[in-house]
């Protein structure tokens, strides 16, 4: 059945998600397209990989996805661009964060980690014929706490140069509990600290599994010297990394905005898209 197809249900599911955003910016918007409409196929390009031209070349064919969107017409490229242009990073910020109310879960179990997305540096057949190097080296930070049971990100922060891991860590538990209250939060020994250790116990609420560095029981702070690693609760940190791998994977390690905002908002985009179409895999439609 067309209905139980994944590709549908993720427009399904897009579409729930924007339901509580307005549909238009003003009273005096032309109306020829809405928000929604827009920010899906911004969500569909970053899901098929295509280019601008090429999506709206692509969307031309489907006629299924147009009747769901409700469109008439197709817009031209220029109008999803300066949609992106536009929209706010706080806005697409509330999209992720709302992808867990697609779900019945109210409380979660969480992980959080860091990795590296690669900005897009010409073609390598140009590279090549100027003599310059072919790797990677320039990159984009992210920071994800997910939620372990699900696999879904509950909130992202973006950074274009390295830095410490530990310093986007507060304001991604705080993001995480303004919508969801928090069991645990694991995470790897770069997290390692007596002042995460309190702020996870003390002021999230939630029990601690982060891996101590060194040898256990040979540290200062209280709650360093009370940690106990329990095995099976602190190996479900892997699942981040699992995210991760699948984010890449599936929709693309290399950022090719230019703009270090638009640069954001296509890593948020890819982040909202992995939530929707994790979702539309493990919510399935009986046959």
């Amino acid at each position: 059945m067309i209905s139980n197809c994944e590709y549908i249900r993720f427009i399904e599911f897009a579409k729930k998600l924007c339901k509580k955003t307005p549909l238009y910016n003003s009273k005096f918007s032309k109306k020829t397209y809405n928000n929604h409409q827009k920010i899906i196929i911004l969500l569909l390009k970053q899901k098929t990989g295509l280019s601008y031209n090429l999506l709206i070349d692509d969307l031309k064919t489907r006629t299924v996805i147009l009747e769901m969107l409700e469109l008439t017409k197709v817009p031209d490229p220029s109008t999803i661009k300066k949609f992106a242009k536009k929209i706010s990073f706080k806005t697409l910020d509330w999209f992720l964060k709302n992808c867990i109310n697609l779900t019945k879960k109210k409380k979660v179990k969480t992980a959080v980690d860091a990795t590296g997305f690669k900005l897009q540096d010409g073609s390598l057949h140009y590279r090549k014929r100027l003599g310059l190097s072919t790797t990677y080296k320039k990159y984009l930070k992210a920071s994800a706490i997910v939620d372990t049971d699900l696999q879904l990100v509950l909130a992202a922060r973006f950074r274009k140069n390295p830095r410490h891991d530990i310093i986007d860590f507060k304001p991604l538990v705080k993001s995480a509990k303004e919508i969801r209250q928090i069991l645990i939060v694991t995470a790897d020994k770069g997290y390692d600290s007596e002042d995460i250790r309190r702020f996870v116990i003390e002021e999230i609420g939630a029990e601690c599994q982060i891996c101590i560095k060194g040898e256990i029981g040979r540290h200062g702070g209280f709650y360093r010297k009370r940690f106990i690693l329990v095995e099976v609760k602190y190996h479900q940190r892997s699942k981040v990394e699992t995210v991760f791998s699948v984010i890449k994977r599936v929709f693309g390690e290399i950022i090719r905005a230019k703009g270090w905002l638009m640069q954001k908002k296509e890593l948020i985009l890819r982040c909202i898209t992995y939530n929707l179409y994790r979702l539309s895999r493990i919510m399935r439609k009986s046959p």
